[in-house]
C-alpha cells in the first residue's frame, strides 16, 4: 500500500526500543541519529517508544529534536504476573503528555512501589491490575503480545482448562490492541478469537532493538491523524483504520 499525497494512510510502529532498553544491541553515541535515519528511510510517520521498564524523558525529547516530522509517543514495555514466563504488555501515552510528570510517576509508582522481583532486569514484573491502573490513570492505551508473538497471551496462557479461557477473556477486556507476531495470526483471530470477545485492532510492529537491524515482517498502516486521538479512533473502527501489509 502506498501513501499517496492527500491520503490519510501512514506507516506507524507502536513497539520500538531505543538505547534506553537494557538489551538494546547498539548503544554508541550516534544511536538516536541512526534510529531516526532508519525510521525516515522506512517512511515511518508515528512511533511509540517502548523501552523496557523505563520512560526516558531525555531520549524521547532528543528523538523529537532530531526528527520533528515524526510523531513520537511515550510508552513502555512491561512484564505481568500472568503466564508461565510473564505476558508482555505495551503502554502507549499521548504525544501531548507532560514527559516530566509521566516519567516521574512511572519511576515513583511502578518502579519503586509496584514492581516485583526488581533486583534484576531479567526477573522484574508487575501485577496485571497495577499496570492497567497506571495506564488508566495516565490516559494510556494497552497492547498485548498475542498470536505467534513471543511472550504472547496464546503461549503464556494456554487452552487446556476453562479457567484459563476465563483469564484470557478478563485480560482481553482490559487491553486495546493485540500485537500479533505473524500475518497469518489475523485469520486465526477472525475465525476463532473475535467470535468470543469484542473485536480489537490487530497490529504488527518491529519490536526493533537496533537501528541497524530494522526489518518488520509486515508494515503497519493506520488511517488516522498522526495523533493520540487519531490512534484511539482505531478502537472504534479496528478493521477500517488498521491494515497490516508490506
Amino acid at each position: 500500500m502506498h501513501n499517496d499525497r492527500g491520503s490519510e494512510w501512514n506507516r506507524w510502529d507502536l513497539h520500538l526500543h531505543t538505547a534506553s532498553s537494557y538489551d538494546y544491541k547498539y548503544k554508541a553515541d550516534d544511536a538516536d541519529e541512526l534510529l531516526c535515519k532508519t525510521l525516515k528511510a522506512n517512511e515511518i510517520k508515528a512511533v511509540a517508544i517502548t523501552d523496557h521498564f523505563k520512560i526516558d524523558k531525555c531520549r524521547i525529547e532528543k528523538l523529537r529534536s532530531i526528527a520533528p516530522e515524526i510523531v513520537f509517543f511515550p510508552g513502555v514495555e512491561l512484564r505481568t504476573d500472568k503466564g508461565a514466563n510473564n505476558l508482555h504488555l505495551i503502554l502507549i501515552f499521548s504525544e501531548e503528555s507532560d514527559l516530566s510528570n509521566l516519567s516521574e510517576d512511572f519511576d515513583a509508582i511502578m518502579l519503586r512501589q509496584k514492581a516485583k522481583s526488581k533486583e534484576s532486569n531479567e526477573t522484574i514484573y508487575w501485577e496485571f491490575g497495577d499496570i492497567v491502573e497506571f495506564a488508566k490513570d495516565h490516559n494510556g492505551l494497552i497492547s498485548i503480545h498475542a498470536g505467534r508473538k513471543s511472550n504472547g497471551i496464546e503461549k503464556e496462557i494456554g487452552h487446556a482448562l476453562p479457567v484459563k479461557d476465563a483469564i484470557k477473556s478478563d485480560i482481553a477486556d482490559k487491553i486495546h490492541f493485540f500485537e500479533i507476531g505473524q500475518k497469518r495470526d489475523i485469520a486465526d483471530y477472525e475465525q476463532y478469537v473475535f467470535k468470543e470477545i469484542e473485536r480489537k485492532p490487530l497490529i504488527m510492529c518491529s519490536d526493533s532493538h537496533s537501528p541497524n537491524e530494522y526489518s518488520p515482517k509486515e508494515a503497519l498502516w493506520i488511517k488516522a491523524e498522526l495523533t493520540f486521538s487519531g490512534l484511539k479512533q482505531c478502537l472504534y473502527q479496528p478493521q477500517e483504520r488498521v491494515w497490516v501489509q508490506i
